[in-house]
């Protein structure tokens, strides 16, 4: 199972659940339209919706969806606000990876997310914690270097993993884009 926080209009899911196929793909964010969008893309790219009844969202409605004939993975869209999880949202996500790109922008944000890799981590079924992985572009180093030191100081480990050359591009500037594994 894959958990996706903060999937926006759900281009990275979408990319994943055509290409890797995991078992279960979680999209999720905090914003009703943004919600409704997403689940409209998730739509428009070959997936059927049926109704779901499941605890993880908080006030929307699930989803799941499958396309026609395939192998694809069960695609389940959540209404999930870091800042209020319930104790029951998390025991029923239970990710074997989490991912997360591009959400790593504001200071407030940013201890939302580190409180909720936290709760992730703690209401684990099994012992065996979740990979994770944060992407992020770098337009302000402050808040991005707040976010690591907010890691540091709840004990979860991070690396840098490194950076693929681009060299072939014609383009002289890249945005600084990072990828960080975290250890919880």
């Amino acid at each position: 199972t894959v958990l996706e926080l903060g999937s926006g209009i759900g281009f990275t899911g979408i990319a994943i659940c055509k290409a890797c196929k995991p078992q279960t793909y979680i999209f999720s964010d905090c914003h009703p339209r943004v919600l409704k969008q997403l689940e409209e893309n998730i739509h428009f790219n070959g997936f059927l919706w049926e109704p779901e009844s499941t605890g993880i969202q908080t006030e929307s409605q699930g989803q799941r969806a499958g396309a026609v004939g395939s192998q694809n993975p069960r695609v389940i869209v959540a209404e999930l606000n870091w800042g209020s999880v319930t104790e029951n949202q998390l025991l029923d996500l239970q990710p074997d990876v989490i991912i997360a790109a591009d959400v790593i922008y504001d200071p407030e944000v940013t201890s939302a997310l580190t409180g909720m890799l936290q709760k992730l981590s703690a209401f684990r079924a099994t012992r065996t914690p979740p990979e994770v992985y944060i992407a992020s572009t770098i337009r302000n180093p402050d808040t991005y270097h707040l976010f690591q030191a907010g890691l540091d100081k709840v004990g979860i480990g991070w690396q840098d993993i490194p950076a693929f050359s681009n060299s072939f591009f014609l383009c002289e500037a890249q945005p600084n884009v990072t990828i960080l594994q975290l250890l919880v």
